[in-house]
């Protein structure tokens, strides 16, 4: 059981567990105040899983959240057009971290094991005329940081060092890895 309504995670998902169902989580995703990236994203991904564990009993359940970070600075989805040219503004020629954190929950013995994966992304420039031409795509919309990078967005992209997957959205890896260790 998937906790998320999001369709990229389902399809990750969907090569490790090819009889997924899914039930979306509706939990405040709002960090808290000096909450870090890696504990923000820990604590989402348990919390959805949680949430959706209390509704299928007998199930394995995977919550998972992925936020980007530039320094102190953590990006969510952008609002609105604003929000979004100053993401693009602060991710245009550097270097940040994408936090994808995921949970697993076995119901049956309650057994969770989580974990939380760090990719570093470097980013070309983006200028102000290509970030409005790409927000009129629609792709950025409901995309932490603002980009796709399996989509329109990866033009942006210049290298990545880590997992390709955590940062569409869930680490393939390591979750059939804490499918399998929760299991057990």
């Amino acid at each position: 059981m998937l906790a998320s309504a999001s369709p990229r995670r389902r399809e990750l998902v969907a090569y490790i567990a090819p009889e997924l169902s899914f039930d979306s989580a509706d939990i405040d995703e709002t960090p808290s105040p000096h909450e870090s990236p890696h504990d923000l994203v820990l604590r989402l991904a348990l919390s959805k899983a949680q949430s959706v564990a209390k509704r299928h009993p007998r199930s394995l359940v995977i919550g998972s959240d992925t936020v980007i970070s530039v320094g102190d600075t953590i990006l969510g989805k952008p609002y609105d057009l604003t929000d979004f040219r100053r993401m693009m503004t602060l991710l245009s020629n550097t270097q940040h971290q994408v936090y994808t954190g995921v949970a697993v929950i076995n119901t049956v013995s309650m057994r969770t094991l989580n974990k939380v994966l760090i990719t570093h992304v470097n980013m070309g420039e983006i200028s102000s005329q290509s970030a409005l031409s790409y927000w009129q795509t629609g792709e950025p919309h409901d995309k932490a940081g603002g980009y796709a990078i399996q989509g329109i967005g990866g033009k942006y992209v210049k290298s990545i060092s880590g997992s390709i997957s955590a940062v569409i959205g869930i680490p393939i890896y390591e979750t059939k890895e804490l499918l399998t260790q929760v299991s057990e």
